[in-house]
């Protein structure tokens, strides 16, 4: 075989190959996103509530982290699902607001570093930012849509 038609028949392979590795989103029923909106929901309630009850200032720095852990994996989650059609838009609304509140505990970090009081008055302050209120609405748009996703909220 020349190696001329080898090359093109490994690149061939290659492109099969890659094809088939299936980066794009999975399809799923109703029922399957709804417990992965559950899944991921309730992850972040956890994360959420631990950062809530924490007494020491390394509590404080993990629990911000392994929330921002399990807004992340939620947003890849969510990302990584194409729901039925009338939910897509939400479910990318809802992905988009959990990628933009993990970056935005960033700040609640930075505040960290010169006192827990300026951390505390940074987590109040991630109420009033876009995606929180982005997350409400693709919430709300979802729990309309006949889905229970209340326990998604950012």
């Amino acid at each position: 075989m020349s190696p001329a038609r080898l090359f093109a028949l490994t690149l061939v392979a290659l492109v099969v190959v890659a094809a088939g590795c299936g980066s794009g989103p999975k399809n799923v029923t109703k029922a399957q996103y709804q417990a992965q909106l559950t899944k991921s929901g309730q992850a972040v309630t956890i994360a959420g509530q631990q950062l809530g009850k924490v007494i020491t200032i390394a509590e404080f720095n993990g629990a911000v982290t392994d929330l921002q852990k399990a807004l992340r994996d939620g947003e890849k989650n969510l990302k990584g699902l194409q729901p039925p059609a009338k939910a897509r838009a939400a479910n990318k609304r809802l992905a988009q607001a959990f990628g933009d509140l993990a970056d935005a505990l960033e700040a609640v970090k930075e505040a960290r570093r010169v006192s827990i009081v300026k951390a505390r008055q940074a987590l109040g302050e991630l109420g009033k930012t876009d995606a929180i209120k982005e997350g409400r609405a693709a919430i709300e748009e979802l729990d309309r849509l006949g889905y229970s996703a209340s326990g998604a909220a950012p």
